[in-house]
């Protein structure tokens, strides 16, 4: 699979076939169109990042050209006129191809005559010719350079361009390009993953040698670069500077490419140098079917649709992937096969436990490599030199180095407001010497809320060698377990509560997944956010089946141990009756507090999830308010949506007062009491939300 980073522009080669004969859509007396498009996942299984992209709509035809004079200072100018108006300006970069003689290339507008002609410059050493220009044909064709047009260096043979966004997620995307031939539509696919962690190819040439235009050049060193592959090569002579394509590759410091200059045959020493970061060729053509059928691969299992369950965010270790990129996982094949099939790795198994818990709406992000895992609990509060850190310059353990990486990957995500519940694997309440990965999931749930708006719920487990009743005193003395992080006025009234983001899951689980060689143990934390994200909102998490369990690992709690945690609000993994298919027993879930305060209305997580979804789905109605009487049309929607939620039974009934701002344009205000059916809780909570708020 080809690989490329964001801000990249990415060469994709394209042909079409029929009955075994290249296709040519232009080259007709009614031209057909060529449609591209980008999307998430493997073969067009994801939303989409780059809508339909024509070629016939994107694109001028070139119906008379007027040819340069003279050469002059290393450059012609020439002039296309097109069958319509245009809307370039001065100064943009175009493509012109479909006409040879030399005219094929990029130019740069100088002058703009009238609303169907441009003037146009480019670098030449000699005077090209219009013999094989056909102006009744549509292939003759000229382009703005963007992030995304097409080119046809020959005869059936096209390029589609596209530039990757710098905020594209990493992960796998697909390029569809179609065509309609006989009433089919031709699907060509093309799978290619982002990646920000490629490393720009650049170097010294130091020896060059010309033969029959084939430019031969020789580096100082390895240049790791393949056929196809576009340089840019730089201070070695004005007839080959410039940007070209990798025609062959015949030692690891030398590679080659074709000129359409003329140029002596001849090899000696020469100083220059190349680079290779802006884009990446395909080599080999894309060559369509010849019936409707899409080329492609499947993965084994079913994708994973997205929208369908709450989104989760799993942070963890592992390798093959970029620290603290967000990645979509679309389906379970493509999980396994972008970390390796590691099955020691704490995030794919964190994926597996979450799928088999219900989870379909999966992120991934790695925190720290492979390196830096420790899987022997015992031994992680010994320092070691692996946990080198540079801003302590000295050992860490496991759970300090841990808590250090943690700390950048919180900053990164803060950002990323898709994101409904975050578990960071392999945290744990209790016994991590100083550490405090409570406090410190409370602090980046409460800043995400700060930043974007929205509310986002982060879960966090345990890990102490399996349950055990002698873990009890050691989470009654946890202080944030106990008195939550609830500060107070003076007069007694709660100031904040930011606990009310975190869910903590006591208990550790044994799962036995499909594919895996061996049994693992593993935090409930992740199967926890597996069911809870395919749990309606208006259903709490008390006494629910975490179904990809495949067994408690530990001994069972007395049930006087079972009422201290559920008396300081925790959240406990239990057995309960033997199960049927194999595993030992089932494995529940007793309650679904957060760490809010006994006091307030967000002690449970039903609550938080409500209050969650309406503040999105408020959010996204005000945000989408446009026009005359945006304001009242927003309002009405929220109480039509309000409205639903009463029908559905998943609030008893609502208060809503509303607002604009006199001061900032575009900006509403909405106070919210709502009564919810479970519990018959009274919520309150005020949004500042619409195009215009901050």
């Amino acid at each position: 699979m080809l690989r490329v980073r964001n801000g990249q522009l990415v060469k994709f080669r394209f042909s079409f076939l029929v009955n075994g004969d290249f296709y040519d859509p232009l080259d007709l007396a009614t031209p057909v169109d060529i449609y591209s498009s980008v999307v998430r996942g493997n073969n067009s299984s994801g939303s989409i990042v780059n809508s339909s992209t024509s070629l016939i709509n994107s694109s001028y035809r070139i119906i008379a050209i007027t040819a340069p004079a003279s050469i002059v200072s290393g450059h012609i100018s020439a002039t296309f006129t097109f069958d319509i108006n245009h809307y370039l300006n001065v100064g943009d970069t175009v493509i012109v191809y479909g006409i040879g003689g030399s005219y094929d290339k990029e130019y740069t507008v100088t002058s703009i005559p009238n609303n169907t002609s441009i003037i146009a410059r480019t670098a030449a050493t000699t005077l090209p010719t219009l013999g094989s220009f056909n102006n009744q044909k549509h292939y003759a064709r000229l382009t703005l350079k963007s992030n995304a047009y097409y080119d046809r260096p020959s005869n059936s043979e096209y390029n589609f361009y596209y530039k990757i966004p710098q905020n594209l997620f990493g992960g796998t995307y697909t390029v569809s390009i179609q065509c309609k031939y006989n009433d089919r539509v031709q699907t060509i696919e093309h799978l290619f993953e982002v990646s920000r962690s490629q490393i720009d190819r650049v170097g010294n040439i130091v020896y060059k040698k010309f033969d029959n235009q084939i430019v031969t050049l020789s580096t100082d060193i390895n240049h790791d670069l393949s056929i196809g592959d576009k340089i840019t090569i730089s201070e070695i002579s004005t007839a080959i500077n410039g940007d070209h394509y990798i025609t062959a590759v015949p030692s690891e410091n030398k590679f080659s490419f074709k000129t359409d200059i003329s140029l002596t045959n001849s090899e000696s020493a020469t100083i220059g140098k190349y680079s290779a970061n802006n884009a990446v060729g395909i080599s080999g053509n894309l060559t369509g079917p010849t019936s409707g059928a899409v080329i492609s691969k499947r993965p084994i299992y079913d994708s994973l649709e997205q929208y369908t369950t709450n989104s989760i965010l799993l942070v963890g270790h592992c390798d093959n992937i970029e620290l603290n990129q967000i990645i979509r996982i679309n389906s379970i094949q493509e999980a396994t096969n972008l970390l390796q099939a590691n099955t020691s790795s704490p995030l794919l198994r964190g994926v597996y436990d979450a799928f088999s818990c219900g989870a379909r709406n999966i992120y991934i992000m790695a925190a720290a490599p492979m390196s830096e895992y420790i899987d022997d609990i015992s031994q992680r509060l010994t320092d070691m030199p692996i946990f080198y850190s540079q801003e302590s310059n000295s050992e860490l353990n496991f759970y300090e180095k841990y808590y250090e990486r943690l700390t950048a990957t919180y900053e990164i995500a803060k950002g990323y407001d898709l994101i409904d519940i975050i578990v960071p694997l392999e945290t744990s309440m209790i016994e991590t010497g100083n550490v405090n990965f409570i406090a410190q999931l409370a602090a980046y749930c409460y800043n995400f809320n700060d930043k974007t708006g929205y509310v986002q719920m982060g879960i966090i487990g345990s890990k102490t060698n399996g349950t055990k009743d002698d873990d009890i005193a050691l989470l009654e003395a946890n202080s944030n377990l106990v008195n939550k992080f609830t500060t107070y006025k003076t007069d007694g009234e709660i100031e904040s509560d930011i606990g009310r983001y975190v869910i903590p899951i006591y208990g550790e689980l044994t799962f036995n997944h499909i594919g895996f060689g061996n049994s693992y143990t593993s935090s409930a934390a992740a199967a926890f956010a597996g069911a809870m994200s395919s749990n309606p909102v208006y259903n709490g998490m008390i006494r629910k089946r975490l179904s990809g369990a495949y067994s408690l690992y530990g001994s069972n709690l007395s049930s006087d141990s079972l009422a201290r945690l559920d008396n300081i609000g925790m959240n406990v993994v239990y057995r309960s009756r033997k199960a049927q298919r194999g595993n030992p027993y089932e494995v529940n879930i007793s309650n679904d507090y957060t760490l809010a305060n006994s006091k307030s209305s967000f002690t449970k997580t039903p609550q938080m999830r409500l209050v969650a979804m309406v503040i999105a789905e408020i959010k996204s109605i005000a945000n989408n308010g446009i026009g005359k009487n945006a304001e009242d049309k927003i309002i009405m929607q929220v109480k039509t949506m309000l409205e639903l939620l009463v029908s559905t039974r998943t609030i008893k009934k609502y208060d809503l007062q509303s607002f604009a701002s006199k001061t900032e344009m575009g900006t509403l205000f909405f106070q919210i009491n709502l009564v919810s059916c479970l519990g018959l809780k009274n919520i309150n909570f005020s949004i500042i939300t619409g195009p215009g708020a901050a």
